[in-house]
């Protein structure tokens, strides 16, 4: 029998490993597989207690069928050289979206925004659904090709007086051609918020005609 936890992410932790003829202590854990395909292959290696003198040290595999999530996300991170109180703004509110993220923004009832790009080609629309400043937000995607789902994690911590901001675009279903095109712009982004923050804007990377590179 096999006693499974589970991490936040993901990230199977085995704990124990009991059989009917066996006791043992697990010493090493082996992944083998791709994170998020669902299967890992473990590979155990433990030292028999009640055995050792017949069976000495033992290894063997099998399959486990994890119960983490499918979900890909793309994760960064920046220094700020300001505080978290004057990052906070930029990313709390349509206003500050339109600093460095689109220029063409509509703010609707019930804290969502509409964001148009390439002369409204595409709207994507965003809902604040947690806030606690001037240190997180998480913003819920309503629409968008592949967006639809997702959500958009800010996480401020301050050091020294100067903020590192952690980025989140969690729960797409996979990791894609898009995903990953997303993930370039994402990373433009997250430094126009510290321009931005440090008082040196270069504007939202999007113009309502297109890209303002």
């Amino acid at each position: 029998m096999v006693k499974e936890s589970y991490a936040p992410g993901g990230a199977l932790l085995l704990q124990e490993c009991v059989t009917d003829t066996l006791r043992g202590t697990i010493c090493t854990a082996e992944y083998f597989g791709v994170s998020g395909r669902g299967i890992d292959e473990i590979r155990l290696f433990f030292e028999a207690s009640e055995l050792r003198g017949i069976i000495g040290r033992c290894a063997f595999s099998f399959h486990v069928q994890t119960q983490r999530s499918l979900m890909a996300d793309i994760r960064l991170s920046v220094q700020i050289d300001v505080p978290p109180a004057q990052v906070y703004p930029l990313i709390s509110s349509g206003s500050g979206f339109s600093k460095w993220w689109a220029e063409d923004m509509t703010e609707q009832p019930g804290g969502v925004i509409d964001l148009g790009f390439f002369k409204r080609a595409m709207v994507y629309s965003v809902r604040l659904v947690k806030t606690a400043a001037p240190s997180h937000t998480e913003w819920a995607c309503l629409n968008g090709k592949e967006w639809e789902g997702t959500k958009l994690l800010f996480d401020l911590s301050e050091t020294k007086g100067q903020t590192l901001l952690r980025f989140t675009h969690a729960n797409w279903e996979k990791d894609t051609d898009y995903f990953f095109s997303c993930s370039a712009s994402w990373g433009a982004l997250i430094f126009r918020i510290k321009a931005a923050a440090e008082g040196r804007p270069r504007g939202p990377l999007f113009s309502s005609e297109g890209w303002s590179l």
